[in-house]
């Protein structure tokens, strides 16, 4: 057995080995090298998700824990852990008559059931958000619930630097929703978006990234896009895999943005949300928007 031979030969074999001896590990993801990007052969990713980060320290730390358990052609690399969100839509239908609660105290008490079912089936490596489980928690949550509506879009917070040019990855480990490209009742082209990010600062305006429905993202007015014109600041910043559920921009960059990112969100074909490897889903309260409608 492992605990025996303490050889680290199989992806769980790190696992063990390293939850074993370090009690501060909440979740491991491990994963070959050759599946980074860009591919690292030779190399074992580990993906370590603890409270506070992984620190420098730490890393090393595991790292010389596994130096005469691993095989001597494969070099563990050790990654902070990276983060998929989910952005939760909620119509809760409710009987008044069957409740002394408020819309508020309704509302609240669910927020209460996702923040449980976050903490005790979320926040880790390989998670799912089942938007079955969800619903039935919801529906349970108050004995006056009839029913709701959910839908959950996943998406990635990132942060780049201003004013400097990037080439990030956004991978989403599902498939989007097939190419929306559609003949308008007025027969001008329009077309469904599956990546859109959120507002940033491009060249002084306010704009937002998205795909066109056949696979290129361009930077449109946010402004104009909100009246329902496709008002192109600037084409073809990237591209769009929507089998994989991947999207790529080039020499992308932006003057700034308010807080922490800019959220890249995807339409999935898959409601359920899956994280991909070496991502932690999470659902947070902040993203977590609730209508409350009687039913009379």
């Amino acid at each position: 057995s492992i605990q025996i031979q303490e050889r680290a030969v199989t992806e769980r074999d790190y696992e063990v080995l390293l939850k074993q001896r370090f009690n501060e590990i909440r979740d491991i993801s491990v994963y070959g090298g050759d599946e980074l990007d860009p591919p690292r052969y030779g190399k074992v990713a580990i993906s370590v998700n603890l409270d506070g980060g992984l620190s420098e320290a730490a890393a090393r730390n595991y790292e010389e824990y596994l130096r005469d358990k691993t095989p001597v052609a494969i070099q563990p690399i050790f990654l902070p852990p990276e983060f998929l969100y989910i952005t939760l839509s909620i119509n809760l239908f409710y009987l008044p008559k069957q409740t002394s609660q408020s819309k508020s105290e309704l509302e609240q008490a669910v927020r209460e059931v996702l923040t449980q079912y976050n903490i005790t089936s979320l926040e880790k490596f390989g998670a799912v958000f089942e938007v079955s489980r969800a619903s039935t928690l919801i529906d349970n949550s108050n004995a006056s619930i009839t029913s709701n509506t959910l839908d959950a879009l996943p998406y990635i917070l990132y942060s780049p630097e201003f004013e400097k040019t990037d080439n990030p990855k956004f991978d989403f480990g599902a498939s989007l929703a097939s190419q929306g490209i559609f003949l308008q009742s007025n027969n001008t082209l329009s077309y469904n978006t599956f990546i859109r990010s959120s507002v940033f600062i491009y060249d002084g305006i306010n704009a937002i990234f998205e795909d066109d429905g056949l696979g290129t993202i361009n930077i449109i007015n946010e402004a104009r896009r909100n009246e329902g014109i496709f008002d192109i600041i600037r084409r073809n910043v990237g591209t769009v895999d929507y089998k994989n559920g991947i999207a790529r921009l080039s020499d992308f960059m932006v003057d700034s943005y308010t807080g922490a990112g800019i959220r890249v969100s995807a339409n999935t074909q898959e409601k359920n949300v899956s994280s991909p490897k070496g991502r932690v889903l999470v659902l947070k309260d902040e993203d977590v928007t609730i209508n409350v409608v009687e039913i009379r």
